[in-house]
């Protein structure tokens, strides 16, 4: 890795030994970054270039995580990140002001894609651009972040990328087209708009900003409303020092269960009986701070058929009213 006019942070590094820059501000320096082979940490990282984009962070098969990151007001463009085979994790990160032609962030490459926490705002083009064939975890997630003000689309599906769970999010003026779901949403380029590409969960839209200025912190992304054949809960954690465990609770933070954590989204398989239930998340980073107040979520388990997700079972459909599926449905063989 060198520092130089040409690239402000430049090179290879070498494989399986982490590159990780802390408070590190790189301004005007032709492109601020063009790294490969990269894993590792970045910690409240500034690329600012007022002449061209923000360049690329590429890395192998393993992790990534970029924590604090500020990508603002680059003339040509914002950040492209390519990590194949290893996680792509980016929290507490702000994607701002950036020009054209390339997006505020575009994400491509293969592995589990957790984005929680983050600014894509008032850039020229499009604030988000998902061009990934994800592992390991069922979509790219994008929880708790601000999709705002952009000139182009908020967030862009590619061909090859996997669905966008992209609940619980401000999306600004666009809510307006969100009063159903699913529907083709004027700011979000997905299936509706080319039938080749995947679809984007756009559901729990939220009614104002999110501040994201909190270092451990958790968020749901469950449904207040489901049935007892979806039984998975979902949702999203920070932690600027790394998740140690997310722990989720379904009966009003009685008993905790540790639900099963992929870069920084998490997951817990649940099996509820019709009712009304209290569900609250909580997170705890590598120094053992446990997040102060847990996230939580009154939500409504009746019956009906499966609208997402996985059939555990033969189910018969019937009307009168029109069944919409709130996601894509997987009928194992045999079912």
């Amino acid at each position: 890795i060198n520092l130089s006019t040409t690239y402000g942070i430049d090179g290879q590094a070498r494989t399986g030994v982490p590159f990780s820059p802390t408070r590190v501000t790189v301004s005007d320096a032709g492109t601020p970054v063009n790294v490969s082979n990269v894993t590792g940490t970045w910690t409240d990282v500034t690329l600012e270039n007022s002449s061209g984009a923000a360049g690329n962070i590429s890395g192998g098969a393993l992790d990534l995580r970029l924590v604090g990151l500020s990508v603002a007001y680059n003339d040509g463009g914002g950040l492209t990140t390519t990590v194949s085979g290893g996680g792509l994790e980016v929290i507490l990160s702000e994607f701002i002001g950036n020009g054209i032609p390339d997006a505020g962030l575009t994400v491509n490459g293969n592995g589990p894609r957790t984005l929680v926490a983050n600014d894509f705002e008032n850039n020229a083009g499009t604030g988000l651009v998902l061009d990934n064939d994800s592992s390991g975890w069922p979509v790219t997630a994008v929880y708790a972040s601000n999709l705002v003000g952009n000139t182009g689309f908020a967030l862009q599906m590619e061909t090859g990328s996997l669905p966008a769970d992209a609940r619980r999010n401000w999306w600004g003026a666009l809510s307006a087209e969100m009063g159903s779901y699913p529907a083709n949403v004027s700011g979000i380029y997905d299936i509706h708009d080319n039938p080749v590409l995947r679809h984007v969960d756009y559901q729990e839209n939220l009614g104002g900003p999110i501040a994201n200025d909190t270092d451990v912190k958790s968020y749901l992304v469950f449904p207040d409303g489901m049935n007892e054949n979806e039984m998975t809960i979902y949702g999203g954690a920070v932690a600027r020092e790394g998740i140690l465990r997310v722990e989720v609770s379904t009966d009003g933070g009685s008993n905790w269960t540790d639900a099963t954590v992929e870069g920084a989204a998490f997951s817990l398989a649940w099996v509820p009986s019709p009712g009304v239930y209290t569900l609250m998340s909580r997170v705890t980073d590598m120094l053992g701070t446990i997040e102060a107040v847990p996230d939580s979520k009154i939500v409504n388990i009746g019956t009906g058929p499966t609208l997402s997700g996985t059939l555990l079972a033969d189910e018969t459909w019937t009307g009168p009213a029109p069944i919409v599926l709130r996601g894509d449905v997987i009928v194992p063989a045999g079912t």
